[in-house]
C-alpha cells in the first residue's frame, strides 16, 4: 500500500467537512494493518509521514498545478486547474491539517 489513509487522531469537524468524509470511512493505523491482514498481505515496513512530510506533498501538487496555470494563461484549463488548487490548498490548510498534526 502506497499512500493509503488512516486517521491519526479523531478528526474534527473541519477535518470531515474538507475531505468531505465521515469517521468511519477511514480506520487507525492498527486498523489499516489489520484490513492489509485480512486481505491477504503481510506488512513488513511501514512509514507515517509527519507534518512536514505532507506540507511539502500539499505544497508541492497545489503549488505546482497553480503555478502551471499562471504560466498558462491562455489555455482553455487554467482557470479551473487554478481553482482546483485555491479549493484544494484551502481545505487542507482550513481543514485536515489541523488534524494531522
Amino acid at each position: 500500500m502506497i499512500g493509503e489513509c488512516f486517521w491519526q487522531v479523531p478528526p474534527t469537524p473541519e477535518a470531515l467537512t474538507a475531505l468531505h468524509a465521515t469517521p468511519g470511512d477511514y480506520t487507525d493505523l492498527a486498523g489499516l494493518v489489520d484490513v492489509a491482514e485480512r486481505a491477504g498481505w503481510t506488512p513488513v515496513y511501514a512509514h507515517v509521514s509527519d507534518a512536514a512530510e505532507w506540507d511539502d506533498y500539499e505544497w508541492s501538487w497545489t503549488g505546482s498545478l497553480a503555478e502551471w496555470s499562471l504560466d498558462n494563461p491562455g489555455h482553455p484549463e487554467a482557470v479551473e486547474a487554478l481553482t482546483v488548487a485555491h479549493e484544494h490548498r484551502d481545505q487542507w490548510l482550513l481543514g485536515y491539517r489541523k488534524s494531522s498534526t
